[in-house]
This record gives structure tokens, C-alpha cells and sequence, in this order.
């Protein structure tokens, strides 16, 4: 899931006050999205109130954070929560930082094929998955092989293999329920108050649908042992029931997309994720905790802090990576300005050129997911009305300076990753995008279903 030498990108981009005239880009040369977008300030910071889960035990101090790690192991990461939680104890956090995790794992045996695994009790339906192994020396085996859900309050040690912190309690749950995602955030606030709170779901995603057929519709935190996993609509629902957090992360695959961050838009107020796949090792933990030592925590910064770790940890390995933070306060207005572009598509009836502006379009592992800054500007290159164009051009604008305020690709797959995708699909859309408020309340599922018609042409 979860290490990059490059430049850190910070995104903070301004709209454009004259477009294309104004850009001096020859469209019919290619397009370049840098030639499109200028840098500007990012707007200020307004921290979401965070709302008390219950009242705080009497003795417990209220910390300037808490932060909360959903670590859902209870699939084929099994073997890697203690490797995360061992270098989370290795970097510690600062003293006003409470550092909360909820570790599922699961017994794993061998099948058939050695590259792959079953899962004991597992429902007939789950299909094989890759095994992630524990590459490193395992020491004091016993300890590192339990099976269940444990809750940990993470305390700073200097051990590579063994996990020191305190087990606060040890449960059976399914982490594929969003109702026990919500009692989890509740605990934490209840039992570690603050002033502000981060949640971090750890396992595998895929941006707002599921990443394996019969679990259609789910997005994250798949558990093997029940068959759920969390829908993009089910994660706001948690969100919300928790009171909401200050930040939001998805260590996990592909969910940096505007339809999971549109839902969560009233219960965070900064969201951190991923564009395409996360490596195996997903967050480097220790390369984030660490950088949170005597700096000033707001949000933002905490967010920028997540997005260089995990920039400098893969520009280390020569990994290619993307990862991005974004706001949610506009991401109303977002969805007003890709309403009125996505009419003005339809409108302009040249669905051949815009469905050749998706498929040049930068796309993912998941190739259903396309970066909504390079499809724009490919549009605006390609469209005849000029109309659509500046309107292509003021949108892309609009995420660049009003949306993602940090973005970090590493590598020259991923010049084109700008910090926020949404979905493209090259047939008829899934049925179960209705169920999304993007979809709802908007006119993109109008435009998408429209520009397959006739295969785009």
C-alpha cells in the first residue's frame, strides 16, 4: 500500500482572468497543463469546530489533537499493521498529540497458488488477493501473530519489531461497517479529547466503488472475514455520526476523487488522499509523525506535513507516487461552476472531441478515474465554442487555486496528476453513481451518460 527524491508540488493556483488569449498556449501544439495555470495565494484557513463525542473523562487533559488510525488489517494487509504501528512508536508525536489506532487482523493460511491466500471463514465470494508478506526478521513471534481488533494509545520506543504502547481494549468488530467506523471515532474522542481531531483510514480503496465485483458501490476498507467494506456515501454517514474531524485521510489507493470529498464536505475540513494506487507500504509513518515536532498544527500544516513525508520517503525509493491535500470548503461552489460547464458541453454537441479529451486525458489504476485539471485542459484545447473553453479553463482555475491547496506526483507518470480526480467511464455509468451526492445534485452523471452515447461519438 504504503516511500519518493522530487520536488514537492503545493498547488495553490489563481483563476484566470483572461483565458486562452491571455495563456498564449498554441492549442493545436499539444497541451500543457502548466502552460494553463498560473500560481496564487491559497485562500485562509477557517478550522472546522470540532464536536464533542461525549464528555471527557475528568482526569484527562484536553490536547491541542488527536489523531485517529482506523487500521483495518482484516484482508491480505494483515501482515503489514505492526510493521505501521512500529513506526508510528518510532517517531512518536508531539506532547499536545493524542496518537490512537484500531489494528484488525486476521489468520491467513496458504491456497493453492503461493502467490495468493485464503482466508479462514472468509465468504465463498471473496476472490484470492495478493499476500502482502512481512519481509523483516520477525522477532517474538508470538506477539506479533494475534488475531482480532486491538485499540492502542501509541507511545514513542526505539524497537523496529516489537509493539511497546498500551492496549487500551481488544474486541471483535467488523471494520467493514461504517456504524463501528463511527463508535471508533466516538471512543476516541470521548476517551482522548481535543481541540481538533484527524481520522486516517489505513487499507486498501478505490476512490468511490468497490474494487472487486459483488461489492459494488463500496470504496474502502474491505474486511474479509464479513465481505463488507465502506461505501463513499456510508464514510460521510460515519463522519458525520462522529461529529466530524478537522482532517480527513484516506491512506489507501485512488480516493482522492471529488465524488468520495464531496460527500465528506460537511464533516472535514481538509482531505488528504491519493489519485492512483498507494505502494505496498502506503504512508511512511515515521517520515510523517516526525515532521509534526515544533511545528505550528494547523491543519494545513499537519496536511502538508502527511503530503512531503510521503513525497520525500518515494522520491527516496524512486517510486512513482501521487498524493494531494485539498480543502472542502468550496467544493460547493465546484459543483455549481462543473454544472454549468457540464450544460455548456452538452450544449456545444461536440461530445467526439470531449470523448477524445478523456481518453488522452491523464487516468489511474483504476482507468475509470481521470484527473479533472488535465481532461479540462485537453477540452479547452480541442473544443471549437470559445464559450467552453474559457468555461474549461475557469474551472480548472477554480480547483487549482480553491481546492488543492498541496500536490505531490513523483515521477514522469504522473506529470499530469494534479490532486483530484472524478469519474470517466467509457461505457454506460454504473448504476450505483446515483446513489452519490456528486451525482445527485449535479449535472456531471447527465454529462458522462451523455458523452458515452454511440461510443462517443
Amino acid at each position: 500500500m504504503k516511500k519518493i527524491k522530487g520536488a514537492l508540488v503545493i498547488t495553490s493556483l489563481a483563476f484566470f482572468a483572461s483565458f486562452a488569449g491571455a495563456l498564449d498556449v498554441d492549442f493545436n501544439q499539444g497541451v500543457s497543463v502548466k502552460d494553463f495555470i498560473k500560481s496564487a495565494k491559497s485562500a485562509g484557513y477557517a478550522p472546522v469546530p470540532a464536536v464533542p463525542a461525549a464528555k471527557p473523562q475528568k482526569d484527562t487533559a484536553v490536547k491541542e489533537w488527536t489523531i485517529m488510525v482506523f487500521m483495518n488489517g482484516k484482508n491480505n494487509l494483515t501482515n503489514l499493521t505492526l510493521n505501521e504501528i512500529n513506526a508510528m512508536e518510532m517517531a512518536g508525536v508531539p506532547e499536545n498529540v493524542n496518537l490512537v489506532v484500531e489494528a484488525g487482523r486476521i489468520p491467513l493460511k496458504p491456497s493453492d497458488f503461493p502467490d495468493f491466500l485464503a482466508v479462514t471463514g472468509a465468504p465463498k465470494k471473496m476472490p484470492a488477493q495478493p499476500l502482502y508478506l512481512d519481509k523483516r526478521p520477525v522477532k517474538a513471534a508470538p506477539a506479533r501473530n494475534w488475531t482480532g481488533v486491538r485499540r492502542y494509545y501509541i507511545q514513542k520506543d526505539n524497537s523496529l519489531y516489537k509493539v511497546t504502547s498500551p492496549i487500551l481494549e481488544e474486541l471483535k468488530a467488523d471494520m467493514g461497517d461504517w456504524q463501528h467506523l463511527a463508535e471508533f471515532g466516538l471512543w476516541a474522542k470521548a476517551k482522548f479529547p481535543a481541540r481538533h481531531y484527524m481520522l486516517i483510514i489505513w487499507d486498501h480503496g478505490n476512490g468511490w466503488k468497490s474494487r472487486d465485483i459483488g461489492y459494488t458501490g463500496k470504496g474502502i476498507s474491505a474486511d474479509f472475514e464479513t465481505g463488507k467494506e465502506i461505501s463513499g456515501v456510508e464514510l460521510g454517514q460515519a463522519l458525520a455520526k462522529m461529529g466530524g474531524v478537522d482532517i480527513y485521510a484516506s491512506d489507501a489507493c485512488l480516493m482522492q476523487m471529488v465524488e468520495v470529498a464531496y460527500e465528506l464536505k460537511n464533516s472535514a475540513f481538509v482531505i488528504i488522499g491519493s489519485e492512483e494506487q498507494e505502494p505496498e507500504d502506503g504512508w511512511p509513518y515515521n517520515y510523517f509523525l516526525s515532521r509534526l515536532q515544533n511545528l505550528d498544527l494547523t491543519a494545513e500544516n499537519i496536511a502538508e506535513a502527511a503530503v512531503r513525508g510521503f513525497l520525500q520517503y518515494y522520491s527516496e525509493q524512486k517510486t512513482g507516487v501521487t498524493i494531494s491535500a485539498l480543502h472542502t470548503r468550496d467544493l460547493s461552489a465546484l459543483k455549481t461552476l462543473t454544472d454549468q460547464w457540464a450544460a455548456l458541453a452538452i450544449n456545444s454537441g461536440e461530445r467526439a472531441l470531449l470523448y477524445q479529451a478523456q481518453k488522452e486525458s491523464k487516468t489511474f489504476s483504476n482507468l475509470e478515474s481521470r484527473d479533472m485539471i488535465h481532461f479540462l485542459t485537453l477540452a479547452a484545447a480541442k473544443t471549437e465554442s470559445r464559450v467552453l473553453k474559457e468555461k474549461s479553463l475557469e474551472l480548472a482555475g477554480f480547483i487549482s487555486s480553491n481546492v488543492v491547496f498541496a500536490n505531490a506526483p513523483y515521477g514522469d507518470s504522473y506529470k499530469n496528476a494534479n490532486g483530484l480526480a472524478f469519474y470517466m467511464p467509457y461505457t454506460v455509468p454504473d448504476i450505483n453513481y446515483s446513489n452519490l451526492a456528486w451525482a445527485k445534485d449535479g449535472k456531471w452523471y447527465e454529462f458522462i451518460t451523455w458523452l458515452q452515447k454511440s461510443g462517443g461519438k
